[in-house]
């Protein structure tokens, strides 16, 4: 064999040899995900909630009356992780805090007629139920409403915590929410429940240690 020859049959199994190495260094590597950061982040949840109204009574009793009565309710749902400003990979949810501005806005209300009653009701799916756990309803006909421009507003200040509580305790469960009332006009279409928070997230950093 020439030297020349030599030459490459070592060149040759040192290749083989750094090769083989390189395949085997995640064998003898360790994930290690101590290293993270916390991260704030401030969201809104938003539940839209379509809104369903009938006449209160018989068409008969409501003709002797001075104003129709109408009945209206609506369902609508939110996840933590379906907003995209949250669930980085990699992370979890630390803590999550009430902001200033939470609301129940009914559209399309008009301008006359008079609310006459309007209950909340919510609840969270737990893990691998099939039923919502739902709280008990909450009178919202004391709170502060504002109505302008067709819509109505109400402020949900005074009753979010208990929710956000929940939600930050069951962050990654589908919440669920349902709203009913009655009032002397039906032009409501569409609810929407807005729910600003301040969310912290601990996101971590994956790092590969070769022993």
């Amino acid at each position: 064999m020439t030297q020349t020859n030599i030459k490459k049959c070592i060149a040759m199994k040192l290749k083989t040899f750094l090769l083989g190495g390189l395949f085997l260094i995640p064998f003898f590597s360790c994930e290690n995900s101590e290293e993270f950061s916390i991260v704030q982040t401030e969201t809104e949840l938003v539940a839209q909630i379509e809104i369903f109204s009938e006449t209160v009574g018989s068409p008969e009793l409501k003709s002797l009356s001075e104003q129709n009565e109408f009945q209206f309710s609506g369902t609508g749902h939110f996840c933590l992780m379906q907003n995209k400003e949250l669930g980085k990979p990699m992370c979890t949810f630390e803590k999550i805090e009430p902001r200033d501005g939470c609301k129940l806005l009914l559209s399309d209300a008009g301008t006359e007629g008079k609310m006459l009653s309007l209950k909340l009701k919510w609840g969270y799916l737990p893990k691998g139920e099939s039923d919502f756990l739902m709280n008990d309803e909450i009178d919202l006909s004391s709170l502060s409403a504002v109505q302008k421009n067709g819509n109505i507003e109400i402020d949900l200040t005074s009753i979010i915590n208990p929710m956000v509580n929940c939600i930050n305790c069951n962050s990654t469960c589908m919440f669920k929410f349902e709203i009913t009332g009655e009032a002397s006009f039906n032009n409501i279409s569409m609810a929407s429940l807005t729910i600003p928070l301040l969310v912290s997230e601990k996101i971590y950093y994956t790092r590969f240690s070769v022993f």
